[in-house]
């Protein structure tokens, strides 16, 4: 299974992906980030199952093939960070995963404001191309 963990911090879904099988493929807008998941996925042994290390922004994952991936782990927020090109980021993701592949996700979003802090909720999906896709469709402003 070819997966794409991006945002990847310090690589622990890659290692979990890694101990099921996957051959992994690491991306992160933060150098150091993706240095240290090199280094934690070398720790355990994995070394072998990492298939790329990029340094990308979510919003132009262009160094990667259509249907590239039969899958990508999305934690932290990352889709979060970038607001205002959620939908660039969305069409980025669909486009790298294979149309029969999923994506698993988590988002946060503002329930709007409370005194001078925001609040949150936490959002997670397993989802294929397909219902992505749809719900971007479905949606005339993202959030």
């Amino acid at each position: 299974m070819r997966l794409l963990d991006l945002g990847c911090g310090p690589g622990r879904f890659a290692i979990e992906a890694i101990e099921i099988g996957a051959d992994i493929t690491l991306a992160d807008l933060s150098r150091g980030q993706l240095d240290l998941a090199q280094q934690k996925i070398g720790d355990q042994g994995f070394s072998g199952s990492v298939v790329g290390v990029h340094e990308v922004s979510i919003i132009d994952l262009g160094r990667f093939r259509d249907g590239e991936f039969d899958g990508v782990i999305c934690y932290g927020g990352v889709v979060s960070y970038v607001r205002e090109h959620y939908a660039d980021a969305l069409r980025e993701l669909v486009r790298v995963i294979e149309p029969a592949g999923y994506c698993s996700s988590a988002s946060c979003r503002s329930t709007g404001r409370s005194g001078s802090s925001a609040r949150w909720t936490l959002q997670r999906s397993w989802s294929t191309p397909k219902t992505i896709y749809h719900g971007m469709r479905r949606s005339s402003r993202p959030e």
